[in-house]
Parts: structure tokens; sequence; C-alpha cells
């Protein structure tokens, strides 16, 4: 377990990374980590990077892959892609 003010720097620090990005980079990005299944080496504050992206990702497109359930357990949704002429993304179908 972390502290309250470890937990804040480590989001500020991911926010700071993840707001640089382009929005085609923040998808690469999120199809990464979906592809490896998590980050597992941040360990036990990925959590903080995940709801640091969705945030970016609410922030962009109003709309998140990263999914929140109760209890703010996070799961990643399925791969998705840019279209960059529309400047927005769609969640591709798994079948």
């Amino acid at each position: 377990m972390i502290s309250q003010e470890k937990a804040k720097e480590l989001k500020k620090g991911y926010h700071q990374v993840l707001s640089s990005l382009t929005d085609k980079e923040l998808i690469a990005e999120y199809n990464q980590i979906n592809k490896d299944r998590g980050i597992p080496k941040l360990g036990n504050v990925q959590g903080l990077y995940l709801m640091t992206m969705h945030k970016q990702f609410m922030k962009r497109f109003e709309k998140s892959p990263v999914i929140i359930g109760d209890n703010f357990s996070m799961k990643l949704g399925v791969h998705i892609v840019y279209y960059e002429f529309i400047e927005n993304f769609n969640f591709l179908n798994q079948n």
C-alpha cells in the first residue's frame, strides 16, 4: 500500500505523461497495455495509471475503453482503433 501523498505524486506524473501524448499515441499506449493484459512493471499502482488514462480518454473523447466498475475495480475493454480524420476512436468488435 502506498501513502496518499505518494499516490498524488504518481497520478500527477502519469497525468503529465499521458496529457503530452497525441490522441493517436494515447490509443497506441492503451492498445499495448491491453495486449500485455496490464502493466506488470507498475505492480500494485497500475490502477492509478489506468484511472489517469481513463480520465484522459473521457476528457478527449467523452468515452473510455478503461472500464471502471463497482468499488473502483478496473478492467480493460476491447482493442480500439483511432480514426484520425474524425479525431475519434471506435471499439473493435471481438466477434
